[in-house]
């Protein structure tokens, strides 16, 4: 019996002891935290800047470095490959590599399924009502794909593109795009100046629109086997835009406008060059990158001109790689581990 009451008038003092013990670990835990903070926020955080490149429009390598910081936000700093600081506006424009694809290797025996995030993509006409586009994959390794546009207001399907035009009915199978084992990905089949995405409830593409791109973002071009196809989502209409047997990627990218003001005899006038006024009064315009076995192809999209840059050997068989068209017939190449 005695024992018993000298149990019970042990378990609150035992009780007692756990709860208190709790709460010094608490808050040695809050303690910590907070002096783990004010430590970072004396001292800086332990870890180096984030490091990479910035390309002027003039095409100077800039290296940029971005160091973390939790109470000033962060600093960015930029210097020259040699080391020199150099300051920038903060209206400084840079041109940014785009990627462009290999070729899918060979698929093998087991391999796996193609799920519905790679087979579908979306976009828009950016018209009034808009329509949106959807890309439709089928899920076979070499791929096939056909547009379907929906009206935005009464959610209903208005038609379908194929390789012959916009028709009511579904495409038949031979008259699809062949994606010669691409599924959806950045640099690959697709490219405009309007954005290709995959589906979602907030859709980016409605958002940004540039209306003095050219071409126009209502404007899409495929990459089928052997032709690219440049296709009006705005008049459903489709046409070639370049044969091609071997073309393996495609992406469009930002390239300055180089203004080599001419003088005018007779009044002395000083004008700039016509693309500078007709394509944009920016300081960029987009081409359209083409990458090929042996080269790369840079395509003026609306006036179908193209300057050809062969790429060098030891680029060719690489799985990715990405450009920047410097325009004045220069184009950088970035790999993986640096620019060449």
């Amino acid at each position: 019996m005695n024992s018993t009451n000298q149990r019970n008038r042990q378990f609150p003092i035992v009780l007692t002891a756990i709860i208190v013990a709790v709460a010094l670990a608490i808050a040695w835990v809050v303690v910590l935290g907070i002096g783990q903070q004010l430590i970072t926020g004396l001292l800086g955080p332990d870890r180096s800047p984030i490091e990479m490149l910035h390309i002027k429009l003039d095409g100077t390598p800039l290296v940029v470095s971005r160091s973390m910081d939790n109470y000033s936000g962060g600093r960015t700093t930029y210097r020259t490959l040699e080391g020199e600081q150099v300051e920038l506006g903060d209206d400084e424009t840079s041109l940014n590599a785009q990627q462009l694809s290999s070729r899918p290797r060979e698929t093998v025996l087991i391999a796996d399924p193609i799920n519905w995030g790679e087979r579908l993509t979306s976009s828009t006409d950016y018209g009034n009502p808009r329509i949106f586009w959807f890309t439709v994959r089928d899920d076979s390794r070499e791929g096939f794909v056909y547009f379907v546009g929906y009206d935005s207001t009464t959610k209903l399907p208005i038609g379908f593109l194929d390789r012959t035009g916009f028709h009511e009915t579904p495409p038949l199978p031979e008259n699809m795009f062949h994606l010669q084992g691409f599924v959806y990905t950045y640099g690959t089949w697709i490219a405009g100046n309007g954005r290709w995405e995959s589906p979602s409830f907030y859709p980016q593409f409605l958002y940004g629109l540039n209306k003095e791109a050219s071409p126009a973002p209502w404007f899409t071009f495929i990459l089928d086997e052997g032709r690219i196809w440049q296709i009006d989502l705005r008049k459903r209409t489709i046409e070639s835009f370049a044969e091609s047997d071997d073309a393996i990627s495609m992406n469009f990218v930002l390239e300055p406008v180089h203004t080599r003001p001419v003088e005018q005899p007779e009044n002395g006038k000083v004008i700039e060059p016509a693309e500078a006024k007709t394509e944009t009064q920016r300081k960029t315009v987009t081409r359209l990158a083409v990458r090929h076995a042996d080269r790369i192809e840079v395509w003026n999209a609306t006036s179908k001109k193209k300057v050809v840059y062969p790429l060098p050997e030891r680029l060719r068989n690489l799985d990715s790689l990405a450009c920047i068209s410097l325009g004045n017939e220069q184009l950088l190449v970035q790999i993986d581990n640096g620019y060449s």
